[in-house]
């Protein structure tokens, strides 16, 4: 899988090169606008930075000037088929198997998850691997109080660890999730 890096560069090429993955410039401009708001989902050898750059303007004439914005950014293509369901974007079959392939998953492809999924996906996003009982918050605060799922009572989640596995077992069989033993890992 070869990861999107792109240095000092303008906001047109960044553009270019994920629709040039995507094929599709409204679901581009919701994948770069959520990258741009947020890195929750990075893994840490990922980013997205930018940097206002000036030109370089004779002394008094500072005030004519229009800065414009360059993007640096280290992307997996894992983390676009990430932000394409957390957005709750109906993945075409055909772009899904496209982002499969580009990942190197061949065979069955996600084209959504459940709010109750994408929870799960949020967790595991930044752990190598993990076990069940780690995303056992029963009776604890709520972790994802921006998704509507049914396991938050009152900010606590109510979710309990056959539920998880209930969970897992389903994004295993969407080969979004892959078990290695006792421990699963994130498969994209």
């Amino acid at each position: 899988m070869n990861p999107i890096s792109l240095s000092h560069v303008d906001l047109e090429e960044y553009e270019k090169k994920i629709n040039n993955i995507l094929k599709n410039e409204s679901l581009t401009d919701k994948v770069i606008k959520y990258l741009n708001s947020t890195n929750e989902i990075l893994s840490e050898d990922e980013y997205v930075r930018t940097e206002e750059v000036s030109p370089k303007m004779p002394v008094g004439m500072s005030g004519f000037y229009v800065s414009s914005t360059k993007y640096f950014v280290n992307l997996k293509i894992s983390t676009i088929t990430i932000v394409l369901l957390l957005l709750d974007i109906k993945i075409t079959a055909g772009v899904a198997s496209t982002l499969g392939g580009l990942c190197g998953r061949t065979g069955k492809a996600i084209t959504s998850v459940s709010e109750e999924e994408k929870c799960i996906i949020l967790d595991t996003r930044k752990r190598k691997s993990f076990f069940v009982n780690q995303l056992n918050y029963e009776n604890k605060e709520c972790t994802r109080n921006d998704l509507k799922c049914k396991f938050r009572a009152e900010g606590k989640c109510c979710r309990n660890i056959d539920e998880i596995d209930n969970l897992l077992e389903n994004l295993i069989s969407n080969n979004v999730i892959e078990k290695n033993g006792d421990s699963y890992k994130l498969a994209l």
